[in-house]
């Protein structure tokens, strides 16, 4: 499910509310890599998040 969900973000930066809630579930978790968290802020902020 992880590497569908960061597929996903790297094909395209638009996150629903829900897969935001995931991914800062699982940065906080410490389930991703230095890497994986960069691509998923990158995407957080595309949304106009502050990250």
């Amino acid at each position: 499910m992880l590497e569908e969900f960061l597929e996903t973000v790297r094909q395209n930066h638009d996150l629903t509310a829900d897969q935001m809630q995931q991914a800062i579930t699982w940065m906080l978790a410490g389930r991703l890599e230095n890497e994986e968290i960069g691509e998923l802020l990158l995407a957080l902020s595309a949304k106009g998040e502050s990250v």
